[in-house]
């Protein structure tokens, strides 16, 4: 009979523990137990997956670890990497959220590029309807836009193509270091990396990571872009130096993705973007049926929705200033003789004031504003399938066919 200790290690956001021996890497009991955040890391102390911060207990560091991922003081600080240490009492751990809230990891989604059916006719939609500003054309003919309060040089590209959707999503990083450490952990999750130099195909970028996830979506990350030469003020500044047009939008701010396996898709966001999932929806069964994902206070910056079908767009969403805004942009929707989707209308979840409709190419749109403040140890907010319309259409409590079955 063995006289090893065993201790409890508990997940501080999720209440889940599992055992652990006095002799044994905790990284290495989380994964045999299944029953943690972190299924995965090269247990060698190099790839940066397993970081994560003891809040309580006693530990042993039996591995250097690199300082790659945890500097000394952030040692002293009680981070970690769990396929380093031993415990020798219970320990609480917690996903270690320096990063995210001091804003150093994942910054937010920067970039989008759309496929378009009628360049003219949706080009004219977002500049005169949506209020975007055109940044100028690539060489092969694609268009670059900003909204009226963006600093980064664009955010939105539209691409001519035989069918409407998503080309990929692009998402801004804090430094040249955090890019390099996330296309480690990309790797080490299981996703195949490649490089795009910087300035090719998207002007004004920086050096971009691209790789596909598990719903069939490309996703890029980079920790660079230049400026727009028509940005806000920065010196004493006027709240804008030409009116804003159309709907007024300030930011692009959100998109929901449809795809298979989001559950993977979920863990990949927390795990090597170190984002975090305010709100999620489950079946009756206990499966994740959607999942709401945010990098700061915002309550989302990407969706997921499980979906048989991979690589869809279900809308992009842009932030406008107020509930006004919303009604305004009604109007402009019936003026334009756009097709209206549902709205204006609000959310229960993210609590958000919403309107949504068709472009001319068949891409849905969201503009939006409102929604809760988002922390990141704030207790997740959870809905039953059941209960879906109503967390999506508060006011009517009724969810809409075309809502959930229409995506490009």
């Amino acid at each position: 009979m063995s006289d090893r200790a065993v201790y409890r290690v508990t997940v501080y956001e999720t209440g889940i523990n599992f055992p652990c021996a006095e002799d044994e890497f905790v990284l290495k009991a989380m994964m045999s137990a299944g029953r943690g955040p972190i299924r995965h890391g090269c247990c060698g102390g190099g790839c940066g997956v397993c970081r994560m911060r003891v809040i309580s207990g006693i530990y042993q560091k039996e591995k250097r670890m690199s300082r790659a991922h945890v500097s000394e003081s952030e040692e002293r600080e009680g981070v970690v990497l769990l396929c380093c240490i031993q415990p020798r009492s219970d320990l609480t751990i917690m996903m270690d959220r320096r990063d995210i809230m001091g804003f150093k990891g994942t910054l937010r989604p920067g970039l989008v590029q759309l496929r378009v059916l009628d360049l003219d006719k949706t080009l004219d939609f977002y500049t005169r309807v949506l209020g975007l500003d055109i940044v100028g054309r690539t060489s092969d003919g694609r268009v670059m836009l900003k909204t009226y309060d963006e600093f980064d040089h664009h955010s939105v590209t539209l691409r001519l193509a035989d069918e409407a959707g998503l080309d990929y999503v692009a998402f801004k990083v804090g430094s040249p270091e955090a890019l390099e450490e996330m296309k480690a952990k990309t790797a080490a999750f299981g996703y195949y990396v490649t490089e795009l130099p910087a300035n090719a195909e998207q002007p004004g970028f920086g050096k971009r990571y691209s790789f596909r996830i598990c719903t069939g979506h490309t996703f890029q990350i980079y920790s660079e872009v230049a400026l727009a030469e028509k940005g806000p003020q920065i010196k004493n500044p006027d709240i804008w130096t030409t009116p804003p047009r159309g709907m007024r939008a300030e930011r692009m701010d959100h998109f929901l993705l449809y795809g298979p396996n989001i559950t993977e898709a979920e863990r990949f966001c927390k795990e090597v973007f170190g984002m975090y999932v305010p709100e999620v929806c489950n079946t009756a069964d206990g499966n994740r049926l959607a999942a709401w994902i945010t990098s700061s206070n915002k309550p989302h910056d990407l969706a997921f929705v499980e979906y048989p079908q991979p690589g869809k767009i279900h809308h992009l969403g842009f932030y406008l200033h107020d509930w006004r805004d919303v009604g305004d942009a009604a109007d402009l929707i019936a003026i334009n003789h756009l097709k209206l989707d549902i709205g204006p209308t609000r959310h229960a979840i993210t609590r958000g004031h919403t309107i949504y409709f068709w472009e001319p190419s068949g891409n849905r749109i969201e503009v939006y504003a409102g929604g809760y403040t988002a922390y990141p140890d704030n207790p997740q907010r959870v809905w039953d399938a059941s209960q879906l319309g109503r967390g999506l259409f508060y006011y009517s409590g009724e969810m809409i066919p075309s809502f959930l079955e229409i995506v490009t």
